[in-house]
């Protein structure tokens, strides 16, 4: 499913999406709140953690 308007587009996580989010997700200062930056494993890890979300719950985070 993808939501659309003039302005935005959400819509599910991919694995084509590790590069652009491991510039974000690696960046200390985007993740200040967090425990630590992610590794490129951890933000792997983080968009499969997703794709289990999508299929077991129906729902998950979107890009």
């Amino acid at each position: 499913m993808i939501l659309q308007t003039r302005r935005l587009i959400l819509r599910e996580l991919t694995l084509e999406d590790l590069e652009p989010l491991y510039r974000i997700l690696s960046d200390p200062i985007a993740m200040v709140h967090y425990p630590q930056p992610f590794d490129r494993e951890r933000t792997k890890e983080w968009i499969e953690w997703n794709h289990h979300n999508y299929r077991d719950y129906g729902h998950g985070l979107w890009l």
